[in-house]
């Protein structure tokens, strides 16, 4: 039943991890909900004290508009989940219709989404339960699942304008 559920209504925020070693440059691989590590050296090296780490880039989702009045929607999703694609068709239609309307998307397949979904669900104080994609972030009202998006982004678009 939970699973039918998941697929109707979105799916589990899943993201791949990535660690980094930390004595050699190299990167480690696990995908949620396997065992199965796999380990890749490309041009490795001992980490010294001249090493320098990029610095992790953070988001803030507070901003319900740009400088210019345009609103903004944060759209959180996954190429993994059957729930956005079943989305996507809305999405692409809604962001055409509504051209002063900044659409951001954010993949959680991607190191820079899942970052971003990461900080947008701290921000937003979401609970695991609450941590589900397809999801929608618009004028401070967070919408969860394919079915509730398609209901309501265009109500919030309609009544922002």
């Amino acid at each position: 039943m939970l699973l039918a559920t998941l697929l109707l209504l979105g799916c589990v925020a899943q993201q791949e991890k990535t660690f980094e070693d930390p004595v050699e440059t190299g990167t480690i691989t696990k995908k949620f909900n396997t065992n199965d590590f796999s380990f890749s050296r490309e041009n490795t090296s001992v980490v010294t004290a001249e090493t320098v780490f990029p610095e992790i880039q953070h988001y803030n989702f507070s901003n319900v508009s740009t400088e210019d009045g345009n609103l903004i929607v944060y759209y959180f999703y996954s190429t993994n989940c059957v729930a956005s694609h079943a989305l996507a068709p809305e999405m692409a239609r809604l962001e055409k219709e509504y051209e002063n309307t900044l659409f951001l998307r954010h993949n959680l397949a991607t190191p820079n989404g899942s970052r971003a979904y990461r900080d947008f669900s701290e921000q937003y104080n979401l609970s695991k339960d609450q941590m589900l994609v397809p999801q929608v972030l618009v004028n401070g009202t967070i919408i969860t699942d394919r079915f509730n998006i398609n209901k309501s982004l265009e109500d919030l678009l309609i009544a922002y304008s």
